[in-house]
């Protein structure tokens, strides 16, 4: 009886430090993304999600630049940035971008009424993310032509770009 209680004892042990072991391990992960427009983005359409396809940093392959989405592989603290360039136009124009996390907006960015130079404009937000969900930079409201600039292969300018790492794994 006593060598059969210990035996039990010794199992429940070694599960525990398995255990252990592994959610140590799952809070040193690494996840980060450096995502830009390849190409300009011209006459963009409301409700849109954009695409960031030009990928300089994926550690951790949680950015899928073909649809422009990024899934959290664990649950933790994220930083998410964006920034975006939008060239002059004639006519009056805007265009309203938003960061949805599963949906709901998070971030909110706006290129109005810029009639004699680029403007450039960025924000960022901290947000906490459980495994699986899903964020992404989609536009809003627009009006008139809109040209949000994509990137100079010649000196790696990227004029809009999309970001992500994550600070803290619970």
């Amino acid at each position: 009886m006593k060598v059969e209680i210990y035996t039990h004892v010794v199992i429940a042990l070694i599960v525990i430090f398995f255990f252990y072991i592994a959610v140590l391990k799952a809070k040193d992960v690494s996840v980060a993304f450096y995502a830009y427009l390849a190409n300009d983005l011209v006459n963009l359409t409301a409700r849109t999600s954009l695409t960031f396809s030009g990928i300089r940093t994926n550690v951790g392959n949680a950015y899928d630049p073909a649809h422009g989405v990024f899934v959290a592989p664990v649950s933790g603290t994220y930083n998410f940035a964006f920034t975006g360039s939008a060239q002059p136009q004639s006519q009056d124009h805007g265009v309203h971008i938003f960061l949805k996390k599963n949906g709901v907006n998070e971030l909110y960015v706006f290129f109005d009424h810029n009639d004699k130079k680029w403007i450039q404009h960025g924000s960022s937000a901290i947000l906490h993310l459980a495994r699986g969900d899903r964020t992404w930079l989609e536009t809003g409201d627009i009006w008139g032509s809109n040209i949000l600039g994509g990137s100079r292969a010649s000196d790696n300018a990227y004029h809009s770009h999309f970001s992500g790492f994550l600070i803290q794994a619970d």
